[in-house]
């Protein structure tokens, strides 16, 4: 089966892995540097502000039966929910990409999405890139909720987003009114130290 690469817009910095053209971007956790997670679907973090990336989309059953990662800067896995079922790759203003297909095979639920990229460190992030270099493989199947998988991270940007989003885990938290519950305000305390990376 061949593969088919297709021009994806850009905007902001990513492009969207959209469930009937929702964008939930105030539930964004960049935690693992690629695929941003949402409360509906996901995002793709790439290394341009504006313009086009070249991408590919499968549908598989499983997992792709590959470890060879060789060729790409970063690979990482996220679980993505879609509840109405027409999980796609979208752009944030434009919709859907209409020659990559519906990633969602079995209907509304969870979905498992491998991403695969390599270029992300070419270009600046605030350029204007018309045809950039940068390259995306995207493979869906379905499967519970599970936990984010770095696969492979070797590029800056990654990196930095990664970094970003444990700063932002390290902030000092906001004063606790005295009127808050003493036993969630100790929850929240265990669960923010166990989130921190060890020194």
């Amino acid at each position: 089966m061949s593969v088919q690469w297709v021009d994806v817009r850009v905007d902001d910095g990513s492009f969207a892995i959209s469930d009937n053209g929702e964008i939930a971007a105030e539930t964004l956790d960049h935690t693992n540097g690629l695929i941003a997670t949402m409360d509906i679907g996901a995002m793709v973090s790439v290394g341009i502000h504006t313009g086009q990336v070249t991408a590919c989309a499968s549908v598989t059953a499983g997992p792709p039966e590959t470890d060879d990662f060789a060729e790409w800067d970063e690979v990482a896995e996220a679980s993505v929910y879609a509840p109405y079922g027409e999980l796609r790759v979208a752009t944030l203003y434009f919709g859907p990409v209409a020659e990559l297909p519906v990633l969602s095979s079995n209907g509304p639920g969870w979905y498992r999405i491998r991403v695969s990229a390599r270029g992300r460190d070419i270009a600046s992030s605030d350029s204007t890139q018309k045809d950039s270099a940068e390259r995306y493989s995207l493979t869906c199947w379905p499967a519970p909720r599970a936990t984010s998988l770095i696969i492979r991270a070797t590029d800056r940007t990654g990196r930095g987003l990664r970094a970003s989003e444990v700063k932002q885990i390290d902030a000092p938290a906001p004063s606790v009114p005295a009127s808050a519950d003493p036993q969630a305000e100790l929850n929240r305390q265990s669960i923010l130290k166990a989130m921190r990376r060890p020194e």
